[in-house]
């Protein structure tokens, strides 16, 4: 209830007690039995999601601009967290081992090959680029954010909404700001609006008074595109999984924007002459 009101007051009501009262029936408030606590949330339209108006080509800058500000305006008011740069750059890297780990377990449905070498280059930047994540420290854009900035936890009807937090685990909600907006700016690539995706960066840097490499925005976007591949891919470890070849096209989509990403930083890095 708390985390998830800090982006949408309106929408998390309140905590309700599930009891099961002297006859055995379930009901709502303190009785002779609590069974669970449930948080009662007032319903959002399907079509004001975010994910439904990127679909349907119903969204548009002004409403891109509306919501960077929205979400620097959230990142404005954290307070600043400072873990040690070592251990930060560390965390990271045991993401890319995660993710390479499982994605490698399905020899059978990915080329293994652009896996590793995705892997490695992400490894490499953070041994060769060290002192970008110590400077994101140092300037405090480190925060303790929502975690899983997607479309379909956007509503863009009205007012601004973002429900859904990763509230079972501060660890993966503690993130630099610009890879917060840059994971939602390609989920955005991912529903085929990458012009919106652009407007979203440029918006939330210039409203966060915030300038970090572009290099770095992509390889946020990069290592959060191989989180969403072995997300998808571990569909398959479920045996009750009917799609499997639904979700290994999803998985090699990820990874194509993945893999997009990386080969940004080279060419911001060192640009062609």
């Amino acid at each position: 209830m708390r985390l998830n009101r800090r982006l949408a007051p309106a929408v998390y009501l309140s905590v309700e007690t599930l009891s099961r009262d002297a006859s055995g029936k379930l009901c709502f408030g303190a009785s002779q039995q609590r069974i669970d606590c449930l948080i009662q949330m007032r319903r959002l339209p399907e079509t004001g999601m975010m994910a439904h108006a990127l679909t349907h080509h119903a969204a548009d800058a002004v409403v891109m601009q509306r919501l960077a500000t929205y979400i620097a305006d959230f990142h404005r008011h954290l307070p600043r967290l400072r873990p040690d740069p070592d251990a930060w750059r560390a965390s990271i890297e045991s993401e890319i081992n995660r993710n390479e780990h499982v994605l490698l377990r399905h020899a059978q449905s990915l080329p293994l090959d652009k896996v590793r070498t995705l892997c490695d280059a992400q490894r490499a930047i953070l041994q060769s680029q060290a002192d970008w994540f110590a400077a994101r420290i140092r300037e405090g854009h480190i925060v303790e954010g929502h975690g899983d900035l997607r479309a379909e936890h956007i509503c863009i009807a009205g007012d601004i909404t973002v429900i859904d937090c990763l509230e079972f685990s501060r660890e993966l909600r503690t993130l630099d700001g610009a890879d917060e907006i840059a994971f939602l700016a390609l989920d955005c690539e991912r529903l085929q609006a990458p012009a919106l995706a652009g407007v979203l960066l440029q918006t939330y840097f210039a409203q966060s008074q915030d300038e970090p490499p572009a290099a770095l925005v992509h390889f946020y976007q990069s290592l959060r595109a191989g989180v969403r591949a072995r997300i998808a891919i571990r569909h398959l470890d479920d045996i009750a999984c009917t799609q499997p070849a639904l979700w290994t096209q999803r998985t090699m989509h990820w990874l194509a924007l993945a893999q997009q990403h990386q080969d940004c930083i080279s060419a911001t890095i060192d640009p062609p002459s």
